[in-house]
């Protein structure tokens, strides 16, 4: 397991990455209706 290392980092790109994926799970229209 990762230590103190770089965890603070990588915890949160992982947690941006996440909230992206979440958001474009739940409303695709974001990426895709932008100018709107």
């Amino acid at each position: 397991m990762l230590e103190v290392t770089g965890e603070s980092k990588n915890n949160r790109f992982s947690r941006v990455r996440i909230a992206l994926l979440i958001a474009d799970a739940r409303y695709p229209s974001l990426r895709s209706g932008t100018g709107s």
